[in-house]
């Protein structure tokens, strides 16, 4: 399989001169799963680093999991820290296209700066 343009799965909501922002789509057709994604080029003296970064908005909610709550901010209070973690269910060529939009634009976002 190839990448699309455009691609299934991933669209672009954003532009920049040094970053690109996306909306990758889970399958499930939740927005609630949805991700925001920034590709962003950093340069430095002799370097330049690519960051990607991904935006997730997590949710308990409280009906089925007040106990579950509790811990998350007795967690957050006595350590400052809370780990949780997103599944993103993509179709094969969804993630093909994910793949390639990551290269695509770090390689054109190089070039730009």
């Amino acid at each position: 399989m190839t990448a699309q343009s455009p691609a299934e799965g991933i669209s672009q909501t954003g532009s920049f001169t040094d970053a690109v922002t996306y909306r990758v789509d889970c399958e499930c057709h939740s927005n609630d799963h949805s991700v925001d994604m920034w590709i962003e080029v950093n340069r430095e003296e002799d370097n330049s680093y690519i960051n990607v970064n991904f935006y997730v908005e997590t949710s308990t909610p409280l009906i089925n999991n007040i106990w579950h709550r509790f811990k998350l901010v007795w967690q957050m209070l006595t350590t400052g820290t809370v780990r949780q973690e997103h599944n993103l269910m993509l179709r094969k060529q969804a993630a093909i296209n994910f793949a390639h939009t990551i290269i695509d634009k770090t390689e054109e976002l190089e070039k730009m700066i």
